[in-house]
């Protein structure tokens, strides 16, 4: 059973409620377009943030910078050196659950 399961709607509701606080800081996190753009890249893999920023149009490394920072402070990225570099990855199963659903979603959407 997964935690989902295990949620009854009046404790999703709730906001006082842990599971919705972090649910709401989730969606906060989606909600902008470079930080959404750079949790789609890293569901395909762990990336450096050249490479991110390489990837998203028109982006700055400062600001994608900030985005991993802020990311990584959630607990949704983690983080790791080599060097110089710095490589990102999901560290929320859940977060990378729901970009497989988005992306499904789109797909299917595309098709039909």
């Amino acid at each position: 059973m997964k935690y989902a399961d295990k949620i009854s709607m009046a404790d999703l509701m709730d906001e006082q409620g842990e599971y919705c606080g972090r649910l709401v800081q989730i969606f906060s996190i989606l909600g902008n377009k470079i930080r959404f753009k750079i949790l789609c890249l890293l569901h395909d893999g762990e990336k450096c943030v050249t490479e991110l920023v390489e990837a998203i149009e028109n982006a700055k490394e400062p600001n994608v910078s900030q985005q991993l920072k802020l990311m990584t402070s959630a607990g949704i990225l983690s983080k790791r050196r080599d060097g110089r570099m710095r490589y990102y990855s999901l560290a929320d199963n859940d977060v990378a659950e729901f970009i497989s659903f988005l992306k499904q979603y789109h797909a299917s959407r595309k098709q039909g």
